[in-house]
């Protein structure tokens, strides 16, 4: 799924529109307390660099992008990667 949808649609998205909501560091600290945290997302290779850059990456047990699994969600192959790496 996640090739047939690169071969139609390569649209770089512009990353200076990207911006954390005001108390999100407090959201994450305050979640961390009580639950494991996770992202799983369709999205290019370089989400992790991305959340370290915000200095929100430390909250997270998984980290997982589509592009860097080779498999897009709802593909269940994605969920799994994501378990593999907890």
């Amino acid at each position: 799924m996640l090739k047939s949808l690169n071969s139609l649609i390569n649209i770089k998205y512009p990353g200076e529109f990207e911006h954390l909501y005001p108390g999100v560091t407090n959201v994450l600290s305050n979640l961390r307390q009580k639950y494991q945290l996770g992202i799983i997302a369709n999205q290019e290779a370089g989400t992790e660099k991305r959340l370290e850059n915000w200095k929100i990456s430390q909250y997270f047990d998984v980290i997982v992008s589509s592009a860097e699994a080779g498999y897009s969600k709802p593909d269940e192959h994605i969920f799994k990667t994501a378990l593999e790496k907890k």
